[in-house]
């Protein structure tokens, strides 16, 4: 996918690379209480999912592929792409913990993913992300209004570690081994979990022509060895049913409830608007927050970055979830493709607030944002999921028998049968 028109037409005085040293920070301002906002962070995961750690339970692909090929496949199934690519690390999780008693698995999967999502709130507390706020940019990933399918499964957990390629494009470069090491992790990692690194390849690339640095074009070139392998995974994948031609106007319509209208009034209220006053109405907001991060700024060439990488995984999610054909008041099918989008929305608003000069404008920018978050609270901790009964299918999993077993959401897989450990 080639890079936003956006950076294209970008003023090149407002993109400064390489990017100043930061000034010195005493030893307990550098870590910004990391630790106790990623504990906060983890807080949220537990009220909003409480279910998902009091009876951990497989959800949709976690028992089938993950669950099932890692315990008849072997090793090799890490090299096993699903819907066109790989997906590097719910396959790792789920073979390192295949050797484990079939009743403990789910529970190490939701272990596995909160170890994840953690990850990456710690990245957005980096202090190599250059933009005020990042605490409030950290507990966005996890209190970002949603429906709860993407957090503590394997399934969706390529949404998440998406954000992470996001963070690694707008922190500055590495200045020491550590430093390194933590982005090539993420970016080959990452990378290989889901096609989110053919995506951001192309601002990878213009980041690196437009700072000029070595450490950026080596980041550049890093992406670019898990984007050629998704890239050729996805050339050589089955081509999806095609669902007709494009609906415009639906689509505009779903992506204002989906968008901007929910984060601002909850899942209620856009949908009993009428369809054109919703639609009006969240494309009003949209256009508001592009002229907001377009302006200038100190944080202007990162909040472009922002905006670049949300338009790219925004296309792509319509492209390959086809939202122009679902229901206008449905606001549950499908909202995974929003996630990652939703996030940096948030981020942008954040950072757009903590960029005003006058202080009643922060403080009523930060009251509109506290009356968004309010409007969304009836849906904030996400309902349970039906009891499948895992423990009464484990057994006969353990003891090799093939096994029909219920999966939420709603699916009956068959586990055919291995021998017995």
């Amino acid at each position: 996918m080639n890079p936003s028109p956006v950076l294209a037409t970008a003023p090149p005085e407002i993109i400064v690379y390489p990017a100043p040293a930061p000034a010195p920070m005493a030893p307990r301002a550098r870590g910004e209480h990391r630790a106790g906002w990623v504990v906060l962070a983890a807080l949220v995961l537990v009220v909003r999912k409480p279910d998902a750690l009091i009876n951990p339970q497989f959800w949709a692909e976690d028992f089938r592929p993950f669950f099932v090929e890692a315990h008849t496949v072997g090793p090799q199934v890490l090299a096993m792409p699903y819907n066109g690519y790989l997906h590097l690390l719910p396959r790792l999780i789920a073979w390192l913990a295949a050797p484990l008693r079939a009743s403990i698995q789910p529970a190490a999967y939701v272990a596995a993913a909160l170890g994840i999502t953690l990850v990456v709130v710690a990245q957005a507390l980096s202090p190599r992300v250059a933009l005020p706020g990042r605490p409030w940019l950290a507990l966005a990933i996890v209190a970002v209004p949603h429906t709860g399918e993407v957090f503590l499964n394997l399934t969706n957990l390529q949404w998440i570690t998406a954000l992470g390629l996001v963070l690694t494009l707008l922190k500055r470069d590495p200045a020491d081994a550590t430093e390194w090491g933590v982005d090539v992790a993420v970016l080959v990692v990452a990378g290989l979990t889901g096609p989110f690194s053919v995506l951001v390849l192309p601002l990878f690339l213009v980041r690196a022509w437009l700072r000029g640095t070595g450490a950026s074009w080596t980041a550049a070139g890093i992406v670019a060895l898990p984007a050629v392998v998704q890239a050729w995974y996805l050339c050589h994948a089955p081509a999806l049913p095609h669902p007709g031609a494009w609906h415009a106007v639906d689509l505009l319509g779903v992506l204002a409830v989906r968008l901007p209208m929910t984060l601002v009034m909850g899942e209620t209220w856009p949908v009993k608007i009428a369809y054109a006053g919703t639609t009006a109405l969240g494309v009003a907001i949209a256009m508001a927050l592009v002229f907001l991060s377009v302006r200038r700024g100190p944080c202007r060439a990162a909040r472009w970055w922002l905006l670049a990488a949300l338009a790219v995984l925004l296309l792509a999610g319509i492209k390959r979830g086809r939202p122009d054909t679902w229901a206008f008041y449905d606001t549950f099918n499908g909202d995974r493709y929003f996630y990652a989008p939703k996030v940096m929305v948030l981020w942008l608003v954040v950072v757009v607030i903590a960029e005003l000069r006058a202080r009643w404008q922060r403080a009523v920018g930060a009251g509109l944002l506290a009356l968004a978050f309010v409007a969304n609270l009836p849906a904030f901790r996400i309902k349970p999921l039906p009891d499948l009964h895992w423990a009464s299918h484990s057994d006969r999993i353990q003891a090799g028998e093939r096994v029909e077993v219920p999966i939420n959401p709603g699916w009956k897989v068959v586990y055919p049968g291995r021998p017995a450990k």
